[in-house]
């Protein structure tokens, strides 16, 4: 299955300046959190690093027969693989801020800020016609210039960290809502009785022409009592009811697990939204408190990110086990497949009369003109 390639693509207008050696970064990120702690920067990405793992493993078994491989595995892998919420640029971008934050943290303005201000008290007692006070005084205002020189490069240094951490924020949160319109299309289609229609009628006349084809090579064999055909056609009639229930039932689960990484989404979204929108890269405090929290939301992201998921077993007693099983990995490769063509929610295409709807804020995308609106003569296009 192919992927959406612009999702956590590259990230441009970062700051180059800024960024660690890999030695620099991986020795911060197995270094302790805190003063004597036990826990690693690393920790923090152990549960986003197993699910990558997981995905890349269950990636490159693709070619392994459908059959022999777990379907819950193929769904839950198969909609995370689709909505591009595990991958590698989103795990560095994560531990770039982490690295960015602790960088801006270490970054200790009380010491030469009170040194200034003691100095600025002892000068003002200091005489500079006497010779004692005049060489002390020069030294002072040595000293305090070299504090001020370190204030404005901290304060400078401060304000990079401070954008390229609000970069980075939104670097995530732009992806992170393209993640989110990638599910809520998948829901909408999902949910869309044509899709499930289209998908019945697909296995509907695969599974009757299979069993046409079974009737022939019986009948080539010999004949058949009528019994014998009333028989299979009950066969085929059970089986087709036992089918349509777990294609119901599947896309169900497909819903839910969309569901889910769209609110894991949105909720990240959210949190970036309303903490990014208040930094000033004016405040220092309050801008740091902001930072923090927005390290919070990122770590929530890649922290919580395991979501439950139950699929509806197959009956034992089913004499056809061998092809629910096979139509059954058929439809969910094709709904994959599918849901992966979509670029539109449902609600965007055109329905009645009601027109085709564009993101483009200054209308620069026209509709095609229908009827009395349609060029004509010399107006038409060449």
């Amino acid at each position: 299955m192919t992927v959406d390639k612009t999702i956590f693509g590259l990230r441009f207008g970062l700051n180059d300046d800024l960024y660690p050696t890999s030695q620099e970064l991986r020795a911060f990120l197995e270094s302790p959190k805190s003063k004597g702690g036990q826990e690693l920067h690393s920790a923090d990405l152990e549960t986003y690093n197993a699910m990558l793992e997981e995905i890349e493993s269950f990636e490159h078994a693709e070619g392994q027969i459908a059959a022999t491989r777990d379907f819950r595995e193929q769904v839950y892998y198969g909609v995370l693989i689709h909505t591009r919420l595990f991958n590698h640029a989103l795990k560095s971008a994560v531990e770039q801020y982490k690295f960015h934050l602790h960088v801006l943290r270490e970054l200790d303005f009380a010491k030469p800020a009170a040194f200034v201000r003691s100095a600025a008290d002892e000068l003002s007692r200091l005489n500079p016609k006497k010779k004692d006070d005049a060489a002390k005084l020069a030294r002072l205002q040595g000293l305090v210039g070299e504090r001020r020189k370190m204030l404005d490069s901290m304060k400078s240094r401060w304000t990079q960290l401070a954008r390229e951490l609000a970069h980075i924020a939104m670097y995530i949160r732009d992806n992170l809502a393209k993640i989110q319109r990638i599910s809520e299309t998948s829901i909408s289609i999902l949910k869309d009785p044509r899709t499930r229609y289209d998908v019945e009628r697909m296995v509907t006349e695969d599974i009757k022409t299979q069993f046409k084809e079974q009737l022939k090579d019986t009948l080539h064999r010999g004949p058949v009592t009528r019994t014998y055909i009333e028989a299979v056609k009950k066969d085929v009639d059970v089986l087709l009811m036992e089918v349509r229930d777990l294609i119901q039932k599947d896309m169900d689960t497909l819903r839910v697990l969309y569901g889910a990484v769209r609110d894991h989404t949105r909720k990240a979204v959210q949190g970036i939204d309303n903490l990014t929108v208040k930094i000033r890269n004016a405040y220092l405090e309050e801008d740091r408190e902001l930072l923090l929290q927005l390290e919070q939301v990122l770590l929530s992201l890649v922290k919580d990110c395991r979501f439950g998921l139950k699929v509806a077993g197959i009956s034992a007693e089913t004499p056809y086990k061998n092809i629910i099983v096979e139509k059954r990995n058929a439809v969910l490769e094709h709904l994959l497949n599918l849901l992966q063509r979509e670029h539109r929610a449902l609600s965007d295409r055109r329905s009645s009369k009601d027109r085709r709807k564009f993101n483009e804020p200054d209308g620069s995308r026209v509709e095609r003109r229908s009827g009395k609106d349609r060029r004509s003569g010399k107006d038409r296009r060449k």
